[in-house]
Parts: structure tokens; sequence; C-alpha cells
């Protein structure tokens, strides 16, 4: 467990183990996500441009390895859209079939999420 806690790098390298080595096997696993994601919703990455990278990181380093990389990309795209860093003109840009359907139903569910919060409806 101490091993998958520091590759995953949210644990220190267990006996035995040169902690080098084992930041150097995690950065490739977090970029190897990364790419996963990017491959699973090109649209997305792109128009995110410079900061996909930044902001799938924030949300990587909170959120467990989903079993596919479409999945983790909605799961992104839904991590982006209730902190309202989703850009709007995208939504109207998406031309995705069903992932563009399901990504409005995630930005609507965050948007009323969002409305109950502040107390408006």
């Amino acid at each position: 467990m101490e091993l998958a806690r520091a590759l995953c790098g949210t644990g220190a390298a267990p006996g035995g183990f040169d902690p080098n080595r084992l930041a150097l096997a995690a950065k490739a696993l977090r970029t190897k996500r990364l790419h996963a994601a990017a491959r699973a919703w090109p649209s997305l990455s792109r128009r995110l441009g410079k900061e996909f990278g930044p902001q799938f990181a924030i949300y990587a380093s909170g959120t467990p390895v989903p079993p596919t990389p479409r999945q983790d990309i909605m799961n992104f795209a839904r991590f982006l859209g209730e902190r309202r860093k989703l850009p709007a003109d995208f939504l109207r840009g998406a031309h995705e079939g069903k992932l563009r359907a399901r990504l409005f139903l995630i930005w609507g569910r965050a948007r009323a999420m969002l409305a109950r919060a502040s107390g408006s409806h």
C-alpha cells in the first residue's frame, strides 16, 4: 500500500525504494493519465490550451483514477463546471455527440448547485 501511495504522489517512498526513482515513476504516471484524458476529448484539451495541464493536475491530485480515460475526462469536465472554469463558448461549440449531451447535463447540474448555494433560483 505504501508503494501505491508513493506512485500516486500521496505518500513517502517505502523502505528499500529509491525516492527519486519513485518520484520519476509517479510523474510518468501523472503524465500518462493527462495524455489519455486529452486523447479522450481532444477539443476540450485544445480549448483549454495552456490551462489544461495545470487544471487537470489540480483535479487529478484529489481524484482517484477511474476505470477509463473517457470517464476521467468527463469527471474533469464536471470538476471544471462546478468551479466555473469550463468556457461557456466551448459549450456552444462542442460537437462531440453523446459527450456534448452529457456535458450539458453536467453543466446544468453544476449551475443549479451554484444557484442553490447562492440562494438564487
